[in-house]
């Protein structure tokens, strides 16, 4: 017997909340925030700089939350935040000594497990995950598209 559209949504659904909980645990073990893990992460994999602004659009996190996140890495002493000649209200975000140890400590083994489980897949099923993550993205898109401001304009 074939499971329903709401059954493999559900099965789907599970599968996203358990990935959240493992990452939550990691973060946890490491002492840090779930979002804190993610920005170290998001540093260790990319081996780049980047401003609160271009951290947000990246991960997709609200700049409040990447702002108050920044703050509580730079008092825990694992990033600081450096002028740049572009602009002159945008920082650079930079790891410190002890960011980067955390990094290639902690964080850069977790990114190893990651790419050790993703290559298990075939090429072809890596591809198809890909394609189809990205479809479904786009159709989870289009049906929102004027929800959230319906919903505005209803609460109103």
């Amino acid at each position: 017997m074939k499971n329903s559209v709401e059954e493999q949504f559900a099965i789907l659904y599970r599968i996203a909340k358990q990935k959240d909980e493992l990452y939550r645990n990691i973060a946890g073990q490491l002492d840090i925030s779930d979002t804190e893990f993610s920005v170290l992460h998001y540093f260790c994999y990319s081996k780049k700089y980047f401003t609160q602004s271009e951290l947000s659009e990246q991960l997709s996190i609200p700049e409040q939350t990447i702002n108050s996140t920044i703050t509580s890495l730079v008092k825990r002493g694992y990033v600081y935040l450096e002028d740049t000649t572009a602009a002159h209200n945008s920082k650079m975000i930079r790891l410190t000594e002890a960011g980067a140890v955390l990094c290639q400590n902690k964080i850069v083994p977790v990114l190893s497990k990651e790419i050790n489980a993703f290559s298990r897949l075939t090429e072809e099923e890596r591809n198809n995950l890909i394609s189809l993550s990205q479809i479904h993205h786009l159709f989870l898109l289009k049906e929102f598209n004027g929800f959230l401001e319906s919903i505005r304009s209803d609460a109103k």
